[in-house]
């Protein structure tokens, strides 16, 4: 049985379908309400204005896809998948949100902002997640980039898919297949080389 959210949850969730359809500059409290299905004194018990309101989502939505990612990541832990396990579980997440999908096409000025944050919020996600595959990657202890450049990589890569989405096909297979060989079947301690000096991939 599923779990029933949270009031804040629900405020939340309502304030992206708003915010999908009146844009963030025609978005009223009363609109969020509606969309929450919650009266306007539980609203702003928890939020004074509709500032705060936004200033919560981009949190709340880097919080939704941390945890997407994660719980990708224990269905299939094992490592020579992780590199794709992390790719379709950030690039899933759009696909599973397509309210998200519509404001970024509706207002990307705005949702750039939401972006920027997310960048900086996931790295040390991804660090935690994919380190295990990055210390050991061919790449990486041939001194061609370092962990910081490959994860810097696979930002962009998944963000880009945000506000240009790619099915299911030989494009995103291409890409995916790119950051693999990039990436690397982990190598044997016993049988690796000593890293060298590692350099970061020009911005």
């Amino acid at each position: 049985m599923a779990t029933k959210p949270d009031t804040v949850t629900r405020i939340l969730d309502g304030a992206i379908s708003a915010l999908a359809r009146q844009g963030p500059k025609k978005l009223s409290m009363s609109d969020i309400c509606e969309h929450a299905g919650v009266a306007r004194g539980t609203l702003y018990r928890y939020f004074k204005s509709k500032d705060e309101v936004l200033e919560s989502l981009g949190d709340y939505v880097s919080g939704m896809l941390s945890a997407a990612v994660q719980e990708a990541i224990e269905e299939r832990p094992e490592l020579d998948e992780r590199i794709n396990v992390v790719m379709e579980a950030m690039t899933g997440f759009w696909s599973g949100h397509p309210e998200l999908v519509l404001l970024g096409k509706l207002e990307p000025g705005f949702t750039l902002q939401y972006v920027m944050r997310a960048l900086g919020g996931f790295r040390p996600l991804l660090h935690t997640a994919l380190d295990p595959v990055l210390a050991n990657s061919p790449a990486v202890r041939a001194g061609i980039v370092d962990e910081e450049g490959i994860i810097d990589l696979l930002l962009r890569v998944v963000f880009t898919y945000y506000y240009m989405p790619v099915s299911e096909g030989p494009e995103r297979t291409a890409t995916w297949n790119l950051l693999s060989a990039l990436v690397g079947p982990p190598a044997q301690e016993t049988a690796s080389p000593p890293r060298t000096r590692r350099r970061r991939l020009a911005s």
